[in-house]
């Protein structure tokens, strides 16, 4: 009948389409089984296509889309809630996932007359393109953090309280024998850090003491370093700053005269 009428009757799998839209006899009621397996079937084929065979992967033909284009429509139409599952052009997210078949293309026979249906344009159906998971973190194993803070008298004794104290104070038990280890474990590493810090400094007088007498050039050195690298103010600023602050001493002490 449809056929006569001059309209496109095609048969898949034991299912017909006319015109590109599955037919549903009108005295039968739309089986939602049915469309669930088709729509499982085409995500099958998808996802089997995405795979590389020669490290090339396998391209879908217009004519297979649009057919898929009109089981999908007819699907939504159908039922209430409907889910797409797709890459949608993997991460970006910004193009179309479908194959459209442009105007110069239409002459030829394996495509014409195939209905290209709007659901190709997930904006229509106000479906949403953006991605909706996270990147993975990047490494940043082997790389030189910045801003470290020069601790030199900081030494693997130092290291292992800090470690011990910082694991007992991320223990949960709030008990009081438990608060006694961590306050104990904070007194050893405070008391760690103190001895390291001052028999560095007692190392340092001494080398500096030796070197002094043995090696000028090395004794300079290690003394510049250890200065501040904060800029220093200009001469001619801290000349008039002082002549501003006596001048100002001066009018008051003239104004208590009189």
């Amino acid at each position: 009948m449809a056929k006569n009428e001059g309209k496109k009757v095609k048969l898949v799998r034991d299912k017909l389409y006319i015109n590109g839209k599955p037919h549903v006899s009108p005295d039968t009621k739309p089986n939602g089984t049915e469309y669930r397996d088709v729509l499982l079937r085409q995500a099958q084929q998808n996802s089997y296509r995405n795979k590389t065979v020669n490290e090339r992967p396998f391209k879908r033909s217009r004519q297979e889309s649009g057919n898929n284009d009109a089981i999908y429509e007819a699907t939504m139409q159908l039922f209430s809630k409907c889910l797409l599952v797709g890459d949608f052009n993997a991460r970006t997210g910004s193009e179309d996932d479908f194959i459209f078949v442009p105007d110069s293309e239409s002459h030829v026979v394996d495509i014409e007359n195939i209905q290209i249906n709007a659901v190709c344009n997930l904006d229509q159906y106000d479906f949403s393109r953006k991605r909706n998971s996270r990147d993975k973190n990047k490494k940043s194993a082997g790389k030189k953090s910045e801003h470290r803070k020069n601790k030199p008298w900081f030494e693997h004794d130092c290291k292992a309280a800090r470690s011990e104290f910082r694991k007992m104070k991320r223990n949960k038990n709030k008990s009081p024998f438990h608060r006694a280890l961590v306050l104990d474990a904070e007194k050893r590493y405070k008391n760690t850090m103190n001895k390291a810090h001052k028999k560095y400094r007692s190392d340092f007088r001494k080398k500096m003491d030796d070197l002094k007498q043995k090696d000028g050039k090395e004794f300079w050195r290690l003394l510049n370093g250890n200065k501040s690298t904060a800029r220093k103010i200009d001469f001619d600023k801290l000349v008039s700053y002082f002549k501003e602050l006596n001048s100002d001493l001066r009018d008051d002490t003239e104004n208590q005269q009189i």
